[in-house]
C-alpha cells in the first residue's frame, strides 16, 4: 500500500546587494589621481556577496583609466562611464552601477611680453608668460614679430605645438614690439645720503636700467 505524503518547496527570490557607488560627475584634465575610498569608492551594507571581486571600468580610457590601487587617473578631456560590478550568488542577484565622468578641458593663456627696442639696435630676445599651466616639454612656443625697422609697433605674434592639445582650452595673446627713436631710462639713486659740513666732496653713484 503506497501512502501519499504532500508537501511543499519554497522558491525564495534572490536579493538585492546593497552597495552604493560613489564616483565624481564632474572633472578637469591634469587633476590629481583621485584616491579609491576617499575621493570614489563603494560602501557595502549588510546584504552583499562579500566572496566576489569588485570589478570598475572605464569605457573610454582616452579620457579616464584605472590605475594603481583602483586610483582613477584623467588622461584626456571628454566623457567616459565608470562601471562598478559584484557577481550575485545562489542568494544575491548579481550587482551593477554606472557614472558618467566629464573631464573638462585644462585652461590656459600664452601671452607674448611686450618689448622695445631703439631704432637701429639688434631685436632683444622675444619672451611670453604663461598662466595657468607650468612650461612643460609638451608645449613648444614660437614668438615671430611683425617685419619693419621703422619707428612704430609692430606685432609679436604666438604660435604654439602640444601634445594632447585637444585637451586644453588654449588663448593665445600677441604682443606688442616697439621701434623709438630713444629708449626709456630709469635712473636709481641711493635713497639717503648722510653728510657732515667740512667733509670732502661726495661723488654721487646713480645707477641706470639701460646698458652703456
Amino acid at each position: 500500500k503506497l501512502t501519499y505524503v504532500k508537501n511543499y518547496l519554497n522558491v525564495l527570490k534572490k536579493l538585492d546587494q546593497n552597495v552604493v557607488f560613489t564616483a565624481p560627475a564632474n572633472a578637469t584634465y591634469k587633476d590629481a589621481d583621485l584616491v579609491w575610498g576617499s575621493d570614489w569608492g563603494v560602501s557595502f551594507g549588510d546584504d552583499y556577496n562579500s566572496e566576489a571581486v569588485l570589478s570598475v571600468v572605464s569605457s573610454n580610457e582616452n579620457v579616464a583609466k584605472i590605475g594603481e590601487n583602483n586610483a582613477l587617473v584623467i588622461t584626456g578631456a571628454g566623457k567616459t562611464v565608470l562601471t562598478a560590478t559584484l557577481e550575485g550568488n545562489y542568494m544575491y542577484n548579481d550587482w551593477e552601477s554606472k557614472v558618467t565622468l566629464t573631464v573638462a578641458k585644462k585652461a590656459f593663456s600664452i601671452t607674448a611680453n611686450d618689448v622695445s627696442k631703439k631704432i637701429g639696435n639688434e631685436d632683444p630676445v622675444l619672451t611670453y608668460t604663461l598662466e595657468g599651466i607650468e612650461e612643460t616639454d609638451d608645449l613648444v612656443v614660437t614668438l615671430v614679430r611683425e617685419e619693419g625697422e621703422a619707428l612704430g609697433e609692430y606685432d609679436i605674434n604666438v604660435t604654439y605645438t602640444m601634445e594632447n592639445a585637444e585637451s586644453y582650452s588654449i588663448t593665445v595673446n600677441k604682443g606688442t614690439f616697439t621701434i623709438i627713436d630713444k629708449l626709456p631710462q630709469t635712473i636709481t639713486a641711493p635713497e639717503k645720503i648722510e653728510l657732515t659740513y667740512g667733509d670732502e666732496a661726495y661723488t654721487l653713484e646713480a645707477v641706470s636700467d639701460l646698458e652703456g
